[in-house]
């Protein structure tokens, strides 16, 4: 049903996207109960969301087929003029970027830590998305011009440490003979001790890092208390780490996972929550963007 949803929203005319969602909605009426006005409601909010994403990411939607009139009727006609006049807006929120080379370092403001009783924390949870928000912005126009692919993977990180506020942040690519993994950048207390110890190997069973790349999935542990230490990573890393929490994301190019970022925080923390994943998740699709552009511009 989702391919053929998929399918059927790359329709251009409006009247035979209609027809073909109403046949969706028989077809399989008797596995899932959506009227074709729900139905249609869900295509436009899927069409909204991807708009917005679209635009923090700088990945154009026609680029995938989706036609002028489909994103119109979604997300509207100033919209869309907005858009082709090559302004960065999204139909939810707008920001100005500046322009300039690309740095390894972010021109953010510090987060206030929610978990501290003094802080606001309804204010200091905007504060935060504001952060990521800027850094996503100015990742994705670093990625528009030419850029050192090393520089982007640090403001990435360095978006990581502090927009998501964690302890330690690092990302670590396996080696070409899929072998070892190993540390390459990273924030945090004692990070080139943790960097010698985060050498680990790639093979079934030796824990959680190799599992997110051999399985290239996602993981999340909220409290490793509650976990057998021993499955997550070698104790000299975890005793270094000292993590309540644990974030790792797969990088995965062309269906074969080439590293991870592993996101923690220590003890006496609050754990990671669904926002904080999300926002790991498309700080980490920015890095695969930098990955996949051509040499040329990087």
């Amino acid at each position: 049903m989702a391919d053929e949803l998929g399918k059927g929203t790359l329709v251009t005319e409006t009247r035979r996207r209609k027809q073909v969602l109403v046949h969706i909605a028989r077809e399989y009426e008797d596995k899932i109960k959506i009227s074709v006005q729900n139905l249609e409601k869900q295509v436009a909010d899927v069409i909204r969301n991807a708009w917005d994403i679209s635009h923090d990411l700088r990945v154009g939607l026609k680029r995938i087929g989706v036609a002028d009139t489909v994103i119109r009727e979604a997300v509207g006609e100033e919209a869309l003029k907005t858009a082709a006049q090559g302004e960065p807006v999204s139909s939810a929120r707008s920001a100005d970027l500046s322009p300039g080379e690309s740095s390894p370092s972010l021109n953010l403001s510090d987060p206030l830590d929610e978990s501290d009783p003094g802080v606001d924390a309804a204010a200091a949870a905007a504060k935060r998305q504001n952060l990521i928000f800027t850094a996503v912005n100015e990742i994705a126009q670093a990625l528009t011009g030419d850029f050192k692919i090393n520089n982007v993977l640090t403001m990435i990180v360095e978006a990581m440490y502090r927009g998501v506020i964690s302890d330690h942040v690092l990302m670590a690519m396996a080696n070409p003979k899929r072998t070892q993994v190993t540390a390459r950048f990273g924030l945090g207390d004692d990070f080139d001790r943790i960097r010698e110890a985060f050498d680990l190997p790639l093979r079934e069973g030796s824990g959680l890092p190799a599992r997110c790349i051999l399985e290239k999935q996602e993981f999340v542990v909220d409290d490793v208390r509650q976990k057998s230490q021993s499955n997550l990573m070698p104790r000299a890393l975890m005793k270094l780490l000292g993590p309540q929490s644990l974030i790792f994301m797969p990088l995965v190019v062309k269906d074969n996972a080439i590293g991870l970022f592993l996101v923690s925080r220590k003890l006496g923390k609050s754990p990671f929550d669904k926002q904080d994943l999300r926002d790991v998740r498309t700080l980490r699709n920015q890095a695969l963007l930098a990955i996949h552009q051509p040499v040329g511009h990087r």
